[in-house]
Protein backbone atom coordinates (compact mmCIF):
# COMPACT_ATOMS: atom_id res chain seq x y z
CA UNK A 1 0.00 0.00 0.00
CA UNK A 2 1.11 3.46 -0.68
CA UNK A 3 2.66 5.87 2.05
CA UNK A 4 -0.71 8.21 2.68
CA UNK A 5 0.62 11.70 4.60
CA UNK A 6 -0.65 12.65 8.21
CA UNK A 7 -4.00 14.52 8.05
CA UNK A 8 -5.39 16.61 10.29
CA UNK A 9 -8.62 16.97 12.02
CA UNK A 10 -10.95 18.79 14.24
CA UNK A 11 -14.01 18.12 16.02
CA UNK A 12 -17.28 18.93 17.53
CA UNK A 13 -18.36 17.35 20.25
CA UNK A 14 -22.43 17.71 20.63
CA UNK A 15 -24.34 18.05 23.63
CA UNK A 16 -22.06 18.59 26.14
CA UNK A 17 -21.65 21.28 28.95
CA UNK A 18 -19.86 24.23 29.94
CA UNK A 19 -16.71 23.26 31.24
CA UNK A 20 -16.27 19.89 29.31
CA UNK A 21 -14.26 18.72 26.51
CA UNK A 22 -16.35 20.36 22.91
CA UNK A 23 -13.91 19.18 20.68
CA UNK A 24 -10.34 19.74 19.59
CA UNK A 25 -7.64 18.84 17.01
CA UNK A 26 -6.08 15.38 16.21
CA UNK A 27 -3.42 13.94 14.01
CA UNK A 28 -4.18 11.15 12.03
CA UNK A 29 -1.73 8.72 10.65
CA UNK A 30 -3.60 6.75 8.39
CA UNK A 31 -0.82 4.13 7.70
CA UNK A 32 -0.30 2.94 11.20
CA UNK A 33 -3.36 4.21 12.66
CA UNK A 34 -1.83 6.41 15.32
CA UNK A 35 -4.17 9.56 16.37
CA UNK A 36 -2.29 12.38 18.47
CA UNK A 37 -4.34 14.31 20.82
CA UNK A 38 -3.04 18.37 19.92
CA UNK A 39 -5.62 20.67 21.03
CA UNK A 40 -8.43 19.73 23.59
CA UNK A 41 -10.96 22.71 23.17
CA UNK A 42 -13.18 23.12 26.60
CA UNK A 43 -13.65 26.59 26.95
CA UNK A 44 -16.54 27.90 29.45
CA UNK A 45 -17.53 31.21 27.80
CA UNK A 46 -19.73 29.82 24.46
CA UNK A 47 -23.03 28.99 24.05
CA UNK A 48 -23.94 25.12 24.23
CA UNK A 49 -27.75 25.67 23.03
CA UNK A 50 -28.94 23.72 20.55
CA UNK A 51 -26.98 20.50 19.10
CA UNK A 52 -23.31 22.40 18.27
CA UNK A 53 -24.13 25.35 19.12
CA UNK A 54 -20.59 27.56 19.75
CA UNK A 55 -18.88 24.17 20.67
CA UNK A 56 -16.08 22.76 19.13
CA UNK A 57 -13.20 23.64 16.31
CA UNK A 58 -14.48 23.46 12.74
CA UNK A 59 -12.39 25.09 9.35
CA UNK A 60 -9.09 24.36 9.16
CA UNK A 61 -5.98 26.43 6.70
CA UNK A 62 -2.42 27.44 7.06
CA UNK A 63 -0.73 30.38 6.03
CA UNK A 64 3.32 30.31 5.50
CA UNK A 65 4.35 28.87 9.33
CA UNK A 66 0.49 29.61 10.62
CA UNK A 67 -1.94 26.71 11.33
CA UNK A 68 -5.85 28.42 11.29
CA UNK A 69 -8.43 27.00 12.71
CA UNK A 70 -11.96 28.16 12.93
CA UNK A 71 -13.91 28.19 16.25
CA UNK A 72 -17.73 29.30 16.26
CA UNK A 73 -16.66 32.98 16.54
CA UNK A 74 -12.82 33.47 16.14
CA UNK A 75 -9.88 32.10 13.98
CA UNK A 76 -7.34 30.95 16.43
CA UNK A 77 -4.21 31.02 14.90
CA UNK A 78 -0.80 28.66 16.30
CA UNK A 79 2.40 28.02 14.71
CA UNK A 80 3.75 24.64 13.59
CA UNK A 81 3.97 23.52 17.09
CA UNK A 82 0.36 23.94 18.20
CA UNK A 83 1.76 26.80 20.36
CA UNK A 84 -1.31 30.01 20.97
CA UNK A 85 -0.41 32.74 18.91
CA UNK A 86 -3.56 34.99 19.00
CA UNK A 87 -7.06 34.74 17.87
CA UNK A 88 -9.56 37.38 15.45
CA UNK A 89 -12.97 38.22 15.02
CA UNK A 90 -15.68 40.24 14.01
CA UNK A 91 -19.03 41.25 15.13
CA UNK A 92 -20.42 39.16 11.82
CA UNK A 93 -18.54 35.86 12.30
CA UNK A 94 -21.28 33.45 14.34
CA UNK A 95 -21.00 29.77 14.38
CA UNK A 96 -18.08 29.58 11.44
CA UNK A 97 -18.07 26.48 9.73
CA UNK A 98 -15.09 26.18 7.00
CA UNK A 99 -12.44 28.51 5.98
CA UNK A 100 -10.55 28.63 2.64
CA UNK A 101 -6.86 30.87 1.44
CA UNK A 102 -6.46 32.02 -2.03
CA UNK A 103 -3.21 34.14 -2.12
CA UNK A 104 -3.41 36.14 1.11
CA UNK A 105 -6.96 36.07 1.84
CA UNK A 106 -8.81 34.02 4.30
CA UNK A 107 -12.71 33.59 3.65
CA UNK A 108 -14.70 32.43 6.18
CA UNK A 109 -18.50 30.69 6.08
CA UNK A 110 -20.09 32.91 8.54
CA UNK A 111 -23.33 30.56 8.98
CA UNK A 112 -25.52 32.64 11.54
CA UNK A 113 -24.98 35.83 9.14
CA UNK A 114 -25.72 33.73 5.65
CA UNK A 115 -22.11 35.34 4.79
CA UNK A 116 -18.75 34.61 3.19
CA UNK A 117 -16.46 36.95 5.21
CA UNK A 118 -12.95 37.94 3.74
CA UNK A 119 -9.24 38.19 5.91
CA UNK A 120 -6.34 39.57 4.87
CA UNK A 121 -3.57 37.70 6.00
CA UNK A 122 -0.83 40.08 5.86
CA UNK A 123 -3.12 43.74 6.49
CA UNK A 124 -4.48 41.13 9.55
CA UNK A 125 -7.72 43.11 9.24
CA UNK A 126 -11.67 41.96 7.95
CA UNK A 127 -11.79 43.31 4.51
CA UNK A 128 -15.15 42.58 2.83
CA UNK A 129 -17.69 40.34 2.79
CA UNK A 130 -20.42 39.17 1.09
CA UNK A 131 -24.34 38.30 2.37
CA UNK A 132 -26.49 35.48 0.49
CA UNK A 133 -30.24 36.99 0.48
CA UNK A 134 -33.51 35.94 -1.63
CA UNK A 135 -34.37 38.53 -3.85
CA UNK A 136 -37.90 38.67 -6.34
CA UNK A 137 -35.79 37.43 -8.66
CA UNK A 138 -33.97 34.90 -6.56
CA UNK A 139 -31.26 34.93 -5.00
CA UNK A 140 -28.29 37.23 -4.92
CA UNK A 141 -24.97 38.83 -3.14
CA UNK A 142 -24.51 41.75 -1.32
CA UNK A 143 -21.32 42.86 -0.28
CA UNK A 144 -21.09 44.62 3.17
CA UNK A 145 -18.03 45.95 5.32
CA UNK A 146 -17.55 43.91 8.32
CA UNK A 147 -15.66 46.42 10.08
CA UNK A 148 -19.00 48.37 10.57
CA UNK A 149 -22.47 48.12 12.27
CA UNK A 150 -24.16 48.77 8.84
CA UNK A 151 -24.45 45.16 8.18
CA UNK A 152 -27.20 41.90 7.78
CA UNK A 153 -28.85 40.94 11.24
CA UNK A 154 -28.26 37.07 11.90
CA UNK A 155 -30.15 34.72 9.63
CA UNK A 156 -29.53 31.00 8.56
CA UNK A 157 -31.78 30.71 5.89
CA UNK A 158 -29.15 29.17 3.84
CA UNK A 159 -27.02 27.36 6.58
CA UNK A 160 -23.49 28.33 4.69
CA UNK A 161 -21.08 25.62 5.89
CA UNK A 162 -18.62 25.54 3.15
CA UNK A 163 -16.30 27.56 0.50
CA UNK A 164 -13.46 26.72 -1.79
CA UNK A 165 -11.09 29.35 -3.29
CA UNK A 166 -9.47 29.07 -6.82
CA UNK A 167 -7.48 31.79 -8.29
CA UNK A 168 -10.23 34.36 -7.40
CA UNK A 169 -12.77 32.46 -8.25
CA UNK A 170 -14.91 31.86 -5.04
CA UNK A 171 -17.31 28.40 -4.47
CA UNK A 172 -19.26 27.69 -1.57
CA UNK A 173 -22.77 25.95 -0.65
CA UNK A 174 -24.73 25.28 2.15
CA UNK A 175 -27.51 22.57 3.30
CA UNK A 176 -30.31 25.15 1.76
CA UNK A 177 -28.38 26.55 -1.37
CA UNK A 178 -29.70 25.17 -4.95
CA UNK A 179 -25.92 23.98 -5.47
CA UNK A 180 -22.79 24.85 -5.21
CA UNK A 181 -22.59 28.28 -6.02
CA UNK A 182 -19.71 30.32 -8.10
CA UNK A 183 -18.69 34.40 -7.64
CA UNK A 184 -15.54 36.53 -8.22
CA UNK A 185 -17.02 39.26 -5.88
CA UNK A 186 -19.51 40.54 -8.46
CA UNK A 187 -21.23 37.69 -10.37
CA UNK A 188 -23.24 34.63 -9.10
CA UNK A 189 -23.79 31.61 -10.81
CA UNK A 190 -24.32 27.69 -10.15
CA UNK A 191 -21.66 25.37 -10.72
CA UNK A 192 -22.83 22.61 -10.05
CA UNK A 193 -26.32 20.86 -8.51
CA UNK A 194 -25.84 19.11 -5.35
CA UNK A 195 -28.46 17.44 -3.27
CA UNK A 196 -30.10 19.28 -0.31
CA UNK A 197 -27.70 18.45 2.98
CA UNK A 198 -24.29 18.80 1.48
CA UNK A 199 -21.07 19.50 3.11
CA UNK A 200 -17.63 19.89 1.66
CA UNK A 201 -18.66 20.26 -1.83
CA UNK A 202 -15.81 21.11 -4.85
CA UNK A 203 -15.34 20.68 -8.05
CA UNK A 204 -12.93 17.89 -8.78
CA UNK A 205 -12.25 16.46 -12.53
CA UNK A 206 -14.97 16.58 -14.62
CA UNK A 207 -17.46 16.36 -11.87
CA UNK A 208 -18.26 17.46 -8.05
CA UNK A 209 -17.28 16.11 -4.92
CA UNK A 210 -18.46 16.11 -1.89
CA UNK A 211 -20.33 14.60 1.30
CA UNK A 212 -24.02 13.72 0.79
CA UNK A 213 -24.53 14.25 4.99
CA UNK A 214 -28.22 12.98 4.81
CA UNK A 215 -27.37 10.10 2.76
CA UNK A 216 -24.41 9.16 5.34
CA UNK A 217 -21.70 8.79 2.37
CA UNK A 218 -19.05 11.01 0.74
CA UNK A 219 -20.08 11.16 -3.27
CA UNK A 220 -18.39 11.84 -6.01
CA UNK A 221 -20.81 13.09 -9.70
CA UNK A 222 -19.99 13.70 -12.81
CA UNK A 223 -22.28 13.21 -15.77
CA UNK A 224 -21.00 9.66 -16.36
CA UNK A 225 -20.17 8.44 -12.53
CA UNK A 226 -22.16 8.33 -9.56
CA UNK A 227 -19.53 6.77 -6.89
CA UNK A 228 -20.79 6.52 -2.97
CA UNK A 229 -18.06 5.93 -0.64
CA UNK A 230 -20.24 4.83 2.95
CA UNK A 231 -19.30 5.70 6.17
CA UNK A 232 -17.56 2.64 8.49
CA UNK A 233 -20.22 0.94 10.12
CA UNK A 234 -19.52 0.40 13.85
CA UNK A 235 -21.96 -2.40 15.55
CA UNK A 236 -24.54 -0.07 17.68
CA UNK A 237 -23.62 -1.65 21.10
CA UNK A 238 -19.91 -0.85 20.10
CA UNK A 239 -20.79 3.03 19.92
CA UNK A 240 -21.20 5.04 22.88
CA UNK A 241 -23.92 7.19 24.32
CA UNK A 242 -25.86 6.12 21.28
CA UNK A 243 -29.48 5.66 23.62
CA UNK A 244 -28.66 8.39 25.51
CA UNK A 245 -28.84 11.40 22.65
CA UNK A 246 -31.76 12.16 20.16
CA UNK A 247 -30.92 11.76 16.38
CA UNK A 248 -31.95 15.53 16.29
CA UNK A 249 -28.63 15.93 18.30
CA UNK A 250 -26.62 13.09 17.30
CA UNK A 251 -26.05 10.39 15.12
CA UNK A 252 -23.63 7.82 13.76
CA UNK A 253 -22.45 8.24 10.49
CA UNK A 254 -23.13 12.20 9.44
CA UNK A 255 -20.51 12.52 6.82
CA UNK A 256 -18.63 15.52 7.35
CA UNK A 257 -14.52 16.51 6.56
CA UNK A 258 -12.90 15.64 3.06
CA UNK A 259 -9.97 16.17 1.82
CA UNK A 260 -8.41 14.87 -1.64
CA UNK A 261 -5.61 12.91 -0.96
CA UNK A 262 -4.04 12.39 -4.35
CA UNK A 263 -5.36 12.62 -7.85
CA UNK A 264 -6.96 8.82 -6.98
CA UNK A 265 -7.55 8.88 -3.14
CA UNK A 266 -9.62 10.85 -0.81
CA UNK A 267 -10.06 11.01 2.69
CA UNK A 268 -13.40 11.98 4.66
CA UNK A 269 -14.92 12.32 7.94
CA UNK A 270 -18.00 10.69 10.01
CA UNK A 271 -19.19 10.55 13.25
CA UNK A 272 -18.26 8.42 15.82
CA UNK A 273 -15.35 10.27 15.04
CA UNK A 274 -13.39 8.58 11.61
CA UNK A 275 -11.17 9.25 9.15
CA UNK A 276 -12.25 6.34 6.34
CA UNK A 277 -9.33 7.15 2.84
CA UNK A 278 -10.74 5.86 -0.54
CA UNK A 279 -10.02 4.84 -3.59
CA UNK A 280 -11.69 7.28 -6.32
CA UNK A 281 -11.38 4.59 -9.11
CA UNK A 282 -13.41 1.86 -7.98
CA UNK A 283 -15.32 3.23 -4.32
CA UNK A 284 -13.40 0.60 -2.49
CA UNK A 285 -12.08 1.60 1.53
CA UNK A 286 -8.40 1.68 1.87
CA UNK A 287 -8.01 2.70 5.44
CA UNK A 288 -10.23 3.37 8.52
CA UNK A 289 -9.16 5.11 11.51
CA UNK A 290 -11.43 5.50 14.38
CA UNK A 291 -10.64 8.46 16.67
CA UNK A 292 -13.55 8.50 18.92
CA UNK A 293 -16.49 5.68 19.86
CA UNK A 294 -18.66 8.59 21.43
CA UNK A 295 -21.68 9.49 18.99
CA UNK A 296 -21.89 12.76 19.84
CA UNK A 297 -18.27 12.99 18.67
CA UNK A 298 -17.59 14.42 14.70
CA UNK A 299 -15.30 14.96 12.46
CA UNK A 300 -15.14 18.66 11.72
CA UNK A 301 -12.54 19.82 9.16
CA UNK A 302 -9.87 17.41 7.57
CA UNK A 303 -6.72 18.90 5.84
CA UNK A 304 -3.78 16.83 4.93
CA UNK A 305 -0.87 18.19 6.83
CA UNK A 306 1.44 20.30 4.93
CA UNK A 307 4.49 20.06 7.45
Amino acid sequence: MAEFPKIVTTSVVRATGPGESHGGVCMVDPNNGTVTYCIDWNRTDIDVDGRGGDRGLRGIAFYRNRFLIASSTAILEFDRDFTYIGQWTCRYLKHCHEIAIDGNLLYLTSTGFDSIIVYDLDRRTFVTALHLMSSAQGIRLKTFDPMTDIGPAPSNSFHLNNVVCDAGKIFFSGLRTPGLLKTDGRHLTLAAKLPKGTHNARLFGDGVLFNDTQDDCSRYKSTNMDIRFPAPEYPLEEILNINDVENTIARPYFARGLCIVNPSVIAAGFSPSTVALYSLTDGSALNTVNISMDVRNSIHGLELWPW
